[in-house]
């Protein structure tokens, strides 16, 4: 197993495109996975966008990434997070609707 700061190639990556997941950023992710699965992949999806090819609108991404997984961590590793806005949001869109039938 690798130590300290070497690069660890992911399963279907090239080890180029790769080369910035080091073992401490796997770790953290692995971390995350354990209270928020989808979480962790936006992590990994924001630090291929930041260390990968430009992009147009990375910096964007990255930080409406990094503004998620802020808002959303803490609650899932105490154990209080919510449904969060966008569940409430889509709860009341649907109940408008059927309000409507």
């Amino acid at each position: 197993m690798p130590s300290g700061y070497d690069s660890v190639e992911l399963p279907g990556t090239a080890q180029g495109a790769a080369s910035h997941l080091s073992l401490p950023r796997l770790e953290l992710a692995a971390w995350i996975r354990r209270y928020a699965p989808s979480l962790a992949d936006l992590y990994q999806a924001a630090v291929l966008l930041l260390y990968g090819a430009a992009v147009p609108g990375r910096v964007v991404l990255v930080c409406h990434a990094v503004r998620e997984i802020c808002n959303r961590l803490p609650g899932r590793v105490s154990g209080t997070a919510t449904d969060g806005r966008c569940t409430r949001y889509l709860l009341a869109v649907h109940d408008d609707r059927t309000s409507y039938s």
